[in-house]
Protein backbone atom coordinates (compact mmCIF):
# COMPACT_ATOMS: atom_id res chain seq x y z
CA UNK A 1 0.00 0.00 0.00
CA UNK A 2 2.84 2.41 0.77
CA UNK A 3 4.32 1.89 -2.71
CA UNK A 4 0.86 2.45 -4.17
CA UNK A 5 0.42 5.69 -2.26
CA UNK A 6 3.88 6.88 -3.32
CA UNK A 7 3.21 6.14 -6.99
CA UNK A 8 2.37 9.08 -9.20
CA UNK A 9 -0.63 7.26 -10.64
CA UNK A 10 -2.51 4.16 -9.49
CA UNK A 11 -5.22 1.91 -10.76
CA UNK A 12 -8.19 2.61 -8.46
CA UNK A 13 -9.54 -0.90 -9.06
CA UNK A 14 -6.28 -2.35 -7.70
CA UNK A 15 -6.51 -0.24 -4.53
CA UNK A 16 -10.16 -1.23 -4.07
CA UNK A 17 -9.20 -4.89 -4.55
CA UNK A 18 -6.71 -4.58 -1.67
CA UNK A 19 -8.97 -2.50 0.58
CA UNK A 20 -12.19 -4.53 0.28
CA UNK A 21 -10.85 -7.66 2.06
CA UNK A 22 -9.00 -5.51 4.61
CA UNK A 23 -12.27 -3.83 5.53
CA UNK A 24 -13.99 -7.23 5.93
CA UNK A 25 -11.05 -8.61 7.92
CA UNK A 26 -11.17 -5.62 10.28
CA UNK A 27 -14.69 -6.60 11.37
CA UNK A 28 -13.64 -10.22 11.97
CA UNK A 29 -10.49 -9.12 13.77
CA UNK A 30 -12.50 -6.92 16.10
CA UNK A 31 -14.97 -9.72 16.92
CA UNK A 32 -12.15 -12.23 17.39
CA UNK A 33 -10.53 -10.07 20.00
CA UNK A 34 -13.49 -8.42 21.70
CA UNK A 35 -15.71 -11.50 21.90
CA UNK A 36 -13.13 -14.27 22.35
CA UNK A 37 -9.54 -13.30 23.19
CA UNK A 38 -9.97 -10.32 25.52
CA UNK A 39 -12.60 -11.89 27.83
CA UNK A 40 -10.46 -15.00 28.35
CA UNK A 41 -7.31 -12.96 28.78
CA UNK A 42 -9.04 -10.85 31.44
CA UNK A 43 -9.91 -14.06 33.30
CA UNK A 44 -6.33 -15.33 33.17
CA UNK A 45 -4.33 -12.12 33.62
CA UNK A 46 -2.02 -11.54 36.53
CA UNK A 47 -1.49 -8.26 38.30
CA UNK A 48 2.05 -7.94 36.95
CA UNK A 49 0.75 -8.18 33.36
CA UNK A 50 -0.86 -4.73 33.67
CA UNK A 51 -2.77 -5.34 30.43
CA UNK A 52 -5.92 -3.35 31.19
CA UNK A 53 -4.56 -0.08 29.71
CA UNK A 54 -3.29 -1.93 26.63
CA UNK A 55 -6.62 -3.67 26.05
CA UNK A 56 -8.48 -0.38 26.48
CA UNK A 57 -6.17 1.19 23.88
CA UNK A 58 -6.65 -1.70 21.45
CA UNK A 59 -10.43 -1.55 21.91
CA UNK A 60 -10.40 2.15 21.08
CA UNK A 61 -8.24 1.54 18.04
CA UNK A 62 -10.71 -1.02 16.65
CA UNK A 63 -13.26 1.71 16.06
CA UNK A 64 -10.64 4.05 14.60
CA UNK A 65 -9.45 1.34 12.20
CA UNK A 66 -12.96 0.53 11.02
CA UNK A 67 -13.78 4.22 10.56
CA UNK A 68 -10.53 4.85 8.67
CA UNK A 69 -11.15 1.86 6.37
CA UNK A 70 -14.73 3.03 5.72
CA UNK A 71 -13.50 6.55 4.91
CA UNK A 72 -10.95 5.21 2.44
CA UNK A 73 -13.51 2.92 0.79
CA UNK A 74 -16.00 5.78 0.46
CA UNK A 75 -13.38 7.96 -1.22
CA UNK A 76 -12.33 5.14 -3.54
CA UNK A 77 -15.95 4.53 -4.50
CA UNK A 78 -16.36 8.25 -5.22
CA UNK A 79 -13.39 8.16 -7.63
CA UNK A 80 -15.40 6.13 -10.19
CA UNK A 81 -12.43 6.18 -12.49
CA UNK A 82 -11.39 3.48 -14.93
CA UNK A 83 -7.69 2.80 -15.33
CA UNK A 84 -4.87 4.80 -13.83
CA UNK A 85 -5.21 8.14 -12.08
CA UNK A 86 -3.42 10.35 -9.61
CA UNK A 87 -4.60 9.73 -6.04
CA UNK A 88 -6.33 12.80 -4.58
CA UNK A 89 -4.39 14.38 -1.70
CA UNK A 90 -7.18 13.69 0.84
CA UNK A 91 -7.34 10.01 -0.13
CA UNK A 92 -3.55 9.71 0.03
CA UNK A 93 -3.60 11.18 3.56
CA UNK A 94 -6.43 8.87 4.68
CA UNK A 95 -4.64 5.82 3.25
CA UNK A 96 -1.47 6.76 5.13
CA UNK A 97 -3.47 7.26 8.34
CA UNK A 98 -5.08 3.84 7.94
CA UNK A 99 -1.72 2.16 7.34
CA UNK A 100 -0.18 3.92 10.36
CA UNK A 101 -3.09 2.90 12.60
CA UNK A 102 -2.98 -0.71 11.41
CA UNK A 103 0.79 -1.05 11.78
CA UNK A 104 0.76 0.45 15.29
CA UNK A 105 -2.18 -1.71 16.36
CA UNK A 106 -0.64 -4.93 15.08
CA UNK A 107 2.73 -4.09 16.63
CA UNK A 108 1.13 -3.72 20.07
CA UNK A 109 -0.82 -6.95 19.67
CA UNK A 110 2.03 -9.02 18.28
CA UNK A 111 4.77 -7.54 20.44
CA UNK A 112 3.04 -7.23 23.81
CA UNK A 113 -0.45 -8.69 24.07
CA UNK A 114 0.00 -12.03 22.29
CA UNK A 115 3.16 -12.99 24.20
CA UNK A 116 1.24 -12.43 27.45
CA UNK A 117 -1.71 -14.42 26.09
CA UNK A 118 0.68 -17.22 25.15
CA UNK A 119 1.80 -17.41 28.78
CA UNK A 120 -1.63 -17.12 30.38
CA UNK A 121 -4.17 -18.97 28.22
CA UNK A 122 -4.79 -22.67 28.77
CA UNK A 123 -5.16 -25.24 26.01
CA UNK A 124 -8.92 -25.19 26.61
CA UNK A 125 -8.88 -21.40 26.17
CA UNK A 126 -6.95 -21.73 22.92
CA UNK A 127 -9.28 -24.40 21.57
CA UNK A 128 -12.26 -22.21 22.45
CA UNK A 129 -10.72 -19.18 20.77
CA UNK A 130 -9.84 -21.22 17.69
CA UNK A 131 -13.38 -22.55 17.51
CA UNK A 132 -14.79 -19.03 17.77
CA UNK A 133 -12.40 -17.65 15.13
CA UNK A 134 -13.23 -20.45 12.71
CA UNK A 135 -16.98 -20.26 13.29
CA UNK A 136 -16.93 -16.56 12.35
CA UNK A 137 -15.41 -17.48 9.02
CA UNK A 138 -17.56 -20.46 8.06
CA UNK A 139 -21.06 -21.78 8.55
CA UNK A 140 -19.95 -25.42 8.66
CA UNK A 141 -20.12 -27.09 12.07
CA UNK A 142 -16.77 -27.22 13.81
CA UNK A 143 -15.93 -30.23 15.97
CA UNK A 144 -15.10 -29.56 19.59
CA UNK A 145 -13.03 -32.06 21.51
CA UNK A 146 -13.39 -31.10 25.18
CA UNK A 147 -12.01 -34.49 26.23
CA UNK A 148 -8.75 -33.56 24.47
CA UNK A 149 -8.55 -30.25 26.31
CA UNK A 150 -9.18 -31.99 29.65
CA UNK A 151 -6.30 -34.39 29.08
CA UNK A 152 -3.86 -31.85 27.69
CA UNK A 153 -4.11 -29.02 30.19
CA UNK A 154 -0.75 -27.55 30.91
CA UNK A 155 0.82 -28.70 34.18
CA UNK A 156 1.84 -25.08 34.70
CA UNK A 157 -0.75 -23.13 36.63
CA UNK A 158 -2.22 -20.40 34.41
Amino acid sequence: MIRTIEAREVDVADVVAVMRPLKADATLHRADEEDSLFPLLFQRKRREDNIEPLIRQLLGEHGLLEDAAATVMAQLTACRHEGRMQIPVALRADLLRLIFLAETHLALENGILLPIAHQRLTLRDRLSIGHDFQSRRTRAPIPVWPHLADRCLSPVRH
